[in-house]
């Protein structure tokens, strides 16, 4: 076999050219949208203006619909490159591209004995319709999956190394989500650590030996200790915050934004079948990759499903499940469960299309 193989070619250059060329097409051939993308350069713009650090505002007013991460990443490049208008259009986008090299080095973890999964796993997320055309948008969620791949990789880390420096990462990587988007971090990051005994047992390690032996007691307690580490960040801001914002601020930041979407949202409110309804749309072409469909529902009719799996499906359907029954609904909400689906089609497709094609290629 020569240097030209489907895995040789398929890898980090093409996904990031890939993402490169959409990104240079958003950015030369449309002007930043309505109403989220407009309303966000605004709120960043204000603070940068007028000299805002801890509270966003937007109209003279305190906003607090959103953590101010994303605003201070755009004050930031101001400050080094000038009021540019490409610069806070690229920091969402940024975060696309980090959400892709996180996908490999998760799924590195997930498969060690599969380089082919973490070579196309980015580039089939690349390729779902709705993550190519939401990594070009300036909005939260891209920030928010860079955060959850982070924290599930020191998390699978604790899991490798018994604890540790694992914990300590991963409390880290929510407590960052936390100042991206505010306490949905947790959604997507929680229920896969409590869910540890369903796939900690069957993950493997490069060694092909199971990870460490460990009591359920110290799991939990890293876990605590990591979440404790994430508050610890997020009222680092929310505190001072709620000091220089006021009363109704503060009000909102602990409870309208968090507690209140989920008894009663007071915006997009839909039904709880409407995620079910639509991420069939969102995930095409591959809804319509019938091999692949296949391949999942063989490996879970399988005795002894492979922990990379059962790892991806405790992401993913706890937050689906969450997120379908909360009020207020929309669809990137899901956005950080998209690499699970990936990582699932990745390696699905390293034992069944990945071989087929290398046999073709070869031949």
């Amino acid at each position: 076999m020569n240097d030209t193989t489907p895995s040789s070619i398929i890898g980090p250059p093409l996904w990031i050219g890939l993402w490169g060329a959409l990104i240079a097409a958003a950015l030369f051939t449309r002007a930043p949208l309505p109403v989220d993308e407009t309303r966000y350069l605004s709120v960043a713009w204000e603070m940068w203006r007028d000299g805002y650090i801890f509270v966003p505002h937007l109209n003279g007013e305190t906003y607090s619909h959103k953590p101010p991460l994303l605003f201070w990443l755009m004050m930031a490049g101001w400050s080094v490159f000038g009021v540019v208008e490409w610069w806070p259009r690229l920091v969402a986008p940024l975060f696309g591209l980090l959400s892709l090299g996180l996908t490999a080095v998760l799924a590195r973890r997930l498969w060690p004995g599969s380089s082919t999964v973490a070579r196309i796993a980015p580039l089939i997320l690349l390729g779902g319709l709705f993550w190519c055309a939401f990594t070009t948008m300036t909005m939260f969620d891209m920030m928010l999956a860079a955060c959850t791949l982070a924290a599930l990789i020191s998390l699978v880390r604790a899991w490798d190394d018994g604890g540790g420096i694992g914990f300590l990462l991963f409390g880290a990587a929510i407590g960052v989500g936390l100042l991206a988007k505010g306490p949905a971090i947790l959604v997507h990051t929680l229920p896969i650590a409590i869910l540890a005994p369903l796939w900690g047992p069957a993950l493997g390690r490069a060694s092909g030996e199971p990870g460490p032996h460990r009591g359920w007691r110290r799991w939990y307690i890293g876990v605590l200790t990591g979440s404790g580490i994430a508050v610890a960040i997020g009222l680092a801001w929310a505190l001072p915050a709620a000091i220089v914002g006021g009363a109704e601020y503060r009000e909102a930041i602990f409870w309208g934004q968090t507690a209140g979407r989920m008894v009663e949202s007071f915006d997009h409110a839909r039904p709880w079948w409407w995620f079910a309804a639509l991420l069939p749309a969102m995930v095409l072409p591959w809804t319509l990759w019938v091999p692949f469909w296949r391949g999942v529902w063989h490996r879970l009719r399988t005795p002894g499903t492979d922990g990379g799996l059962r790892f991806c499906l405790c992401w993913f359907v706890p937050a689906f499940v969450v997120f379908s029954a909360v009020s207020g609904k929309q669809p990137h909400y899901l956005i950080p469960e998209f690499p699970a689906l990936a990582l699932m089609a990745a390696a699905v497709a390293s034992r069944t299309t990945a071989g087929t094609l290398a046999r073709a290629w070869e031949s």
